[in-house]
């Protein structure tokens, strides 16, 4: 009688300590979003990608998408500005809240994780060195990765809690913001096809939306299903182009780099701090000999992502740093597991304290010069966010958008392109148009810019329309017949 009345209490344990983490995580995500909102008030406005899924949601909510301008199509951002969008105005900053958000979320999940592998300080290192990578710009500016981060570390958390079908969900919110995340959806949706019966229903949902949403938009929106593939595709030809034009001279700016495998990897690792880069080798050596294959497991993960992103590079994709922030921020997570190993083999008292005061002292100078680079992060992002609200008031000053578009074609540089097609609520490709009459935006040419601004010469007899800090509008209605500047139309 004594064993049947104390069986069930294993299980009602877990099943407490269950929702009481499942109360930490909500308090988490309101937390995330309480600071995220707070974060609005400094200077706080998306960049180009971000431009495009947030007007992809307009679009959307009115049933006329275009995906012929802006970025490569994404489904997640859309699922999220599509809804937004009810909001008028308020559509780009839930967006950026949403980012930001999420960004901050990673942070808690990589503590989580590693905490659950190798105890609270292992999760407070995790922690530190994901809050320490270099995206700063990204989460000012809403870029999709660092959600994707948090949903991949969360998809990682929720399956070492057990709960296969919520991992499952948040790997597959995962894939569709980075296509980087497929294959590891694809892997995780057979693992539970063949382990849980009972959810197979929901794994050939799930399966069935990937490629629907990824295409389908896409298809919807260009009449292409692979309109996006081929546009990032294309960055390769469109760097090696820009490198031609630039040992010609006829580019001012100096090119970006080109793009490679080893340039990929090399950025890549410059996300993170060097220790935690150390910590986390560290990390997988010790796993090896200890026969961890939940801590291998995640460096083999870190490494399959790494490499899928630069052998990508081969076939024409950029090969961008932010695409690996979900492999660094578990490359984090191996340090944290490095780091709680070496101190609980320590012990306790001073052995403890020295061998923490070390690794603190081996991080601090990294962590100095990683808060220098954050400083210089925070002033690009504050004069991105100074250069567009000009644009925005120049919109205004000019007559604001049916006078505009009444008096001809917007054209600007092509860095706040996207922007100004918010602000005109225009098609992407609408701004920048080959064809007479103009309203030319010309701006000023700088880090956060760095394309040349709109030509206007003064034999075009331009007339000004309005002046904003460095921002000038003019209206252009012809050009002399031969004059060299007469652009030509461009190649469809």
């Amino acid at each position: 009688m004594t064993v049947e009345a104390t069986a069930p209490v294993p299980a009602a344990g877990a099943a407490r300590r269950s929702r009481q983490r499942a109360d930490v995580t909500w308090v988490a995500v309101a937390v995330c979003l309480a600071i995220a909102a707070l974060s609005l008030l400094l200077p706080s406005v998306p960049t180009q990608d971000s431009w495009a899924w947030i007007i992809w949601g307009r679009q959307t909510l009115h049933l006329a998408l275009d995906t012929m301008g802006g970025s490569s199509w994404k489904p997640l951002p859309v699922l999220f500005t599509t809804p937004f969008a009810i909001f008028g105005g308020a559509a780009p900053a839930l967006w950026l809240l949403v980012a930001r958000a999420g960004g901050l979320l990673a942070v808690f999940f990589a503590y989580r994780v590693a905490a659950r592998l190798a105890g609270p300080i292992a999760g407070l290192v995790a922690a530190g060195g994901v809050a320490a990578l270099d995206w700063l710009r990204y989460l000012g500016h809403g870029n999709i990765e660092p959600l994707s981060t948090a949903l991949a570390l969360a998809a990682i958390d929720r399956h070492l809690a057990g709960r296969r079908a919520q991992a499952l969900v948040l790997v597959f919110l995962a894939a569709l913001g980075r296509p980087e995340m497929a294959p590891f959806f694809a892997l995780y949706a057979l693992l539970v096809w063949l382990t849980k019966p009972e959810r197979r229903v929901l794994v050939v949902a799930l399966v069935v939306a990937v490629p629907v949403l990824w295409l389908g938009g896409d298809w919807w929106g260009s009449g292409d299903p692979f309109h996006g593939s081929g546009k990032a595709s294309g960055f390769a030809a469109r760097a090696k182009y820009r490198a031609k034009i630039a040992h010609q001279g006829k580019l001012k700016r100096k090119p970006a780099v080109q793009p490679g495998v080893g340039t990929t990897l090399h950025s890549g690792a410059n996300l993170l701090l060097l220790p935690v880069g150390v910590a986390a080798l560290a990390g997988v050596a010790l796993a090896a000999r200890r026969r961890r294959r939940d801590v291998l497991a995640l460096a083999a993960g870190a490494a399959a992502l790494t490499a899928i992103v630069a052998g990508m590079v081969a076939f024409g994709y950029g090969g961008s740093p932010r695409f690996l922030f979900p492999a660094a921020a578990v490359t984090c997570v191996l340090a944290g597991i490095a780091v709680g190993w070496a101190l609980s083999w320590a012990g306790g008292g001073w052995r403890w304290l020295a061998v923490a005061a070390l690794l603190a002292a081996v991080t601090l100078p990294f962590a100095v010069d990683r808060a220098r680079l954050f400083r210089s992060r925070a002033h690009e992002i504050s004069l991105r966010a100074k250069l567009q609200n000009h644009l925005n008031q120049a919109v205004d000053r000019a007559g604001g958008r049916k006078r505009i578009l009444a008096l001809g074609h917007p054209k600007v540089n092509g860095t706040m392109g996207h922007a100004l097609a918010w602000k005109l609520d225009v098609k992407m490709e609408a701004v920048g148009v080959d064809k007479l009459p103009w309203v030319i935006f010309h701006g000023p040419q700088n880090t956060v810019a760095p394309g040349r601004p709109p030509t206007v010469r003064s034999r075009w007899h331009p007339k000004l329309l309005a002046k904003v800090a460095d921002w000038r509008v003019y209206y252009v209605a012809r050009i002399p017949r031969g004059d060299r500047g007469r652009p030509r139309p461009r190649r469809r």
